[in-house]
């Protein structure tokens, strides 16, 4: 059995834990790897232009308001900057 790729998008994450035993590298949790993950893959659907905002946040596991938050947090600009109007 194998998971979709929208599946492993839509994992629960817990950004206030910082987890240790899984570094990528030497300095990088489980919770930063797939939360730059998650937000590296939303910017990659935001910039094909076929999503709105709110879809690209729930394809991710994210309510929208967290997930602007996080996008600009990670890439200095609001995700209203790539994706179409909602």
């Amino acid at each position: 059995m194998s998971l979709s790729f929208i599946g492993v998008l839509r994992i629960p994450i817990n950004y206030g834990n910082e987890q240790t035993g899984f570094r990528n590298g030497e300095t990088e949790t489980p919770t930063n790897y797939f939360k730059k993950y998650k937000l590296n893959r939303s910017l990659e659907m935001l910039k094909e232009g076929k999503y709105k905002i709110s879809a690209v946040a729930q394809m991710v596991g994210l309510t929208p308001s967290y997930f602007a938050k996080l996008f600009q947090e990670e890439f200095g600009i609001l995700p209203s900057q790539y994706a179409p109007p909602e």
